[in-house]
């Protein structure tokens, strides 16, 4: 018998989802990048979600959120739907976007484990060697800098213009601090960030250096 899931208002999680076959679909494209950004804005609009970090490795997506309505999956099955959508257009691929199971939602809570998953999220293309550092990945993330910083405007890539569209023309999109540094400043809160990063880059070196 499967497990009930909690699903709580207020409650934060990091979810994780994985391409079909593993094939490199997020690839580290402008375009990739403008199309998960829109989606992530309407999604989180639509469904009272606060985003705190993504990542878009080239077969896998990691989000750290909180979900104010109680239902995470309604979230997820918008992001997920248009981000297939869109990329199914641009790149004229056959087959699903998506990996057939289940995304993976972990409820998150407390501010070591918050601020821990963060920098799992951020960091994750760096511990892939993907890139030297944590803020070197040119692929789609959420910047250190945009964290409580107000909200930015995403226009609709050229992917979902088409005339029968129902998409607005353009979202609002911002990044906070998760709940347990609500006390924190957004400076505070982000250099607190930056130094972590900092660290766990430091940290991947030093592991490549002794391989």
């Amino acid at each position: 018998m499967t497990a009930v899931r909690q699903r709580l208002p207020g409650s934060t999680y990091l979810c994780t989802r994985r391409t079909a076959n593993g094939a490199c679909r997020l690839k580290p494209t402008r375009q990739v990048y403008a199309i998960l950004l829109f989606a992530l804005a309407i999604a989180a609009m639509r469904h009272q979600v606060t985003l705190h970090a993504f990542i878009a490795m080239p077969n896998h997506v990691h989000l750290v959120v909180t979900d104010h309505s109680g239902d995470i999956s309604r979230f997820l099955g918008l992001f997920h739907q248009l981000v297939a959508l869109g990329l199914g257009r641009l790149q004229k691929e056959p087959g699903p976007l998506w990996d057939a199971s289940d995304p993976d939602i972990k409820r998150i809570q407390g501010p070591v484990t918050e601020l821990n998953k963060v920098v799992y999220t951020l960091a994750n293309a760096a511990a892939a060697d993907l890139c030297d550092s944590p803020g070197d990945w040119y692929g789609a993330m959420s910047p250190v800098a945009l964290i409580g910083a107000g909200p930015i405007t995403v226009r609709r890539p050229e992917a979902f213009s088409t005339e029968h569209t129902s998409l607005e023309e353009e979202a609002t999109l911002s990044f906070e601090a998760p709940p347990g540094h609500a006390h924190r400043t957004a400076t505070e809160y982000r250099v607190l960030l930056e130094g972590l990063l900092r660290e766990r880059g430091e940290a991947i070196r030093e592991q490549r250096r002794r391989a």
